[in-house]
């Protein structure tokens, strides 16, 4: 997705990816590049529901709007930020796998020693 500001902004991207998860709680960002006024936000949601997002907001005076990034746009995205954006993704990918191997060695039962348990 594009994301593009009114205006140049003077605070860390991670503003705007805070904002952006507190609107859209369903979606999972994993990546987020933003220099200026504009940048690229990769999102993605586990169910296979259509991915409806929140396609403006504001962040301390500064507006910003999202859009479907398509066309030219999308492939001058791949040539420039395709290995950081893969990078990112294959990141989100291993930390989902550590995730399920320690929930898969919980236990499902709690086991009761003694007084404990």
């Amino acid at each position: 997705m594009e994301i593009s500001a009114d205006k140049p902004i003077s605070f860390k991207w991670q503003n705007i990816q805070d904002e952006f998860k507190k609107l859209n709680s369903d979606l999972n960002v994993v990546y987020l590049r933003f220099k200026d006024s504009n940048g690229h936000i990769g999102i993605y949601k586990k169910s296979n529901e259509e991915i409806i997002f929140v396609p403006e907001f504001e962040i301390e005076g500064v507006k910003f709007t999202i859009k479907k990034s398509e066309g030219d746009n999308l492939i001058n995205f791949w040539k420039e930020h395709g290995s950081h954006f893969e990078f990112c993704v294959g990141k989100t990918k291993t930390m989902d796998k550590k995730r399920k191997q320690v929930d898969k060695n919980r236990l499902k039962n709690p086991v009761i020693l003694g007084d404990e348990t």
